[in-house]
């Protein structure tokens, strides 16, 4: 069986080397608060027990490191999940041994679709979280920022969805109260912005960034499927493990100290876990799975091991994780992570759509239509996004007509003139946070793939 040498896919590092490179420029000088974090450390009743706590992980660390690259493979280091096709065993390759070439789905390969499909879509699209930035810095406004995205890209992604359950015949007959019960949300939703509103968006970012994480976890799960030389359990548990704990060592801190702001509040963050000692376990776990990391893609390069395609997501996607909180504008700065994410996710939808055109598993021919091109797709979602646009508008003119919700700085809307902040809010989070929860509802079912005809697997 043939193996990815390191020697031969240095390529990969040149497309990553420019991606942290271009996060040392965007984020030079610091943001402050890193600064108020090392500030933080020098005070007498901080720096002793987080510096020998620090000192002490490094240690372990460092002699757990060196031993575990030092030491030669043995078999248990190996993959104990390989998957065979037809009469054979897949190659690296991608082609099958002893039968004809399967659907690029489930193909057997390093790669989930192609290379340019895989990097210039799901991965190297990383760059696309600057574009938030760049959209404030002509609007001036985090509301501009939010409707922008949300137009272009956030709403036919959430809508992308829906072709795979609303309108998919197949799944509302195998799960009807799954699939209705998703109608319970907007009701909820919009009783909850009334009574509420900083609840309500607490939670949904709460939900959001587990559903972000839950995506890139999906992608990697891919990625491991398809790879013709197997897996291990250990390796999947590490690579859950960075993901899960990159969002949340600055973000834990900032809601302890009642510093992350976002839509003009503050989030909610329970009393009792407001405690200094809260984040020693964040920053341990995050630090302990990224060094594990590290040294098991390193082990894996020396030893042939080594999956470019995975690793590089996985690293982009903990290195972004990990130094959005740090924006002082995080409302800019989710929205980055958000373009990325749903860029990611039209490029999945549109593929896993087009494979079940193939197999005939798409009970509904208007969706089989439209999933044959990507810009037909994206059209279709597009004009669902035009629809809750009106929605939206619908709703400000009405709070605005009844003066209801006007706590909140002004700012001006075509047509309206100057509205309240809090009626933005109230509105975009009735229409736009509805549809976004159902999106939210039924993709943990999705990435969970528990249905080879709604969501055949990578393998």
């Amino acid at each position: 069986m043939k193996h990815l040498r390191l020697s031969h896919h240095k390529w990969f590092f040149i497309p990553a080397g420019i991606i942290l490179l271009f996060i040392a420029l965007y984020y030079t000088p610091l943001p402050e608060e890193f600064l108020n974090l090392a500030l933080r450390l020098q005070q007498p009743d901080f720096a002793p027990n987080y510096a020998g706590a620090l000192i002490f992980f490094l240690l372990i660390s460092g002699v757990y490191s060196f031993q575990y690259l030092s030491r030669k493979p043995r078999l248990a280091d190996f993959p104990t999940h390989v998957f065979h096709t037809g009469t054979g065993v897949a190659s690296v390759d991608g082609i099958t041994r002893g039968g004809s070439s399967p659907s690029s789905l489930s193909r057997q390969s390093i790669w989930l679709v192609s290379p340019f499909y895989d990097l210039f879509f799901i991965t190297l699209s990383a760059t696309l979280v600057i574009f938030p930035h760049l959209t404030y810095r002509f609007l001036g406004q985090n509301i501009y920022v939010d409707l922008t995205v949300t137009m272009l890209i956030g709403g036919p992604h959430l809508f992308a969805t829906y072709t795979l359950t609303f309108m998919e015949p197949r799944f509302r007959e195998r799960y009807p109260v799954y699939t209705w019960g998703a109608l319970i949300l907007p009701p909820l939703i919009i009783t909850t912005a009334i009574l509420n509103l900083t609840l309500l968006v607490t939670i949904f970012f709460f939900w959001a960034s587990v559903h972000v994480i839950h995506q890139i976890a999906y992608i990697t799960d891919a990625y491991r499927m398809k790879d013709p030389r197997g897996w291990k359990i250990a390796s999947r548990l590490i690579d859950y493990g960075l993901l899960a704990t990159a969002l949340y060592p600055i973000a834990t801190q900032k809601l302890i100290h009642g510093q992350f702001e976002t839509g003009g509040r503050v989030l909610l963050f329970p009393e009792f876990l407001k405690q200094g000692w809260m984040i020693y376990p964040v920053w341990f776990l995050f630090l302990f799975f990224a060094t594990a990391f590290v040294v098991r893609s390193v082990w894996e390069a020396r030893h042939g091991l080594f999956h470019g395609p995975k690793t590089l997501l996985i690293g982009l996607s903990a290195i972004l994780f990990f130094f959005t909180p740090m924006l002082q504008n995080l409302d800019v700065a989710f929205q980055g992570l958000n373009t990325w994410h749903s860029f990611q996710y039209l490029a999945i939808v549109l593929y896993l759509n087009r494979f079940r055109a193939e197999k005939g598993f798409i009970g509904s021919k208007a969706v089989e239509a439209f999933s044959r091109k990507g810009y037909n797709l994206y059209a279709l979602c597009l004009g669902f996004t035009l629809l809750a646009g009106i929605a939206y508008f619908g709703v400000l003119t009405l709070v605005h007509q009844l003066g209801a919700f006007t706590t909140g700085g002004p700012f001006k809307m075509i047509l309206l003139g100057e509205v309240s902040m809090d009626q933005h809010f109230f509105a975009f989070y009735s229409v736009v946070l509805s549809c976004l929860l159902i999106h939210y509802y039924f993709d943990h079912f999705l990435f969970l793939q528990r249905d080879k005809v709604i969501t055949p697997k990578w393998n």
